[in-house]
């Protein structure tokens, strides 16, 4: 409520309505590039359609990401 009154949105409601794939998500699975690619395998496994949030620590990370798009 007080992001709200202050002018914001969240971003989220839950844990159910995107994925975010945080920088320990990118640590385990050793790439930001293999993260999004098993994200995007659970997804289509269970028929899913939703947005996916990626935390990025360098502007690096940011290009990594946005060359994975697709």
């Amino acid at each position: 409520m007080a992001v709200k009154i202050g002018g914001g949105e969240n971003h989220r409601i839950g844990l159910f309505d995107m994925i975010m794939i945080k920088d320990n998500h990118i640590d385990f699975s050793e790439s930001i590039e293999e993260a999004i690619s098993k994200v995007e395998d659970y997804l289509q496994k269970k028929s899913l359609d939703l947005k996916i949030v990626i935390e990025a620590r360098t502007i690096e990370d940011v290009k990594k990401m946005c060359k994975s798009e697709g």
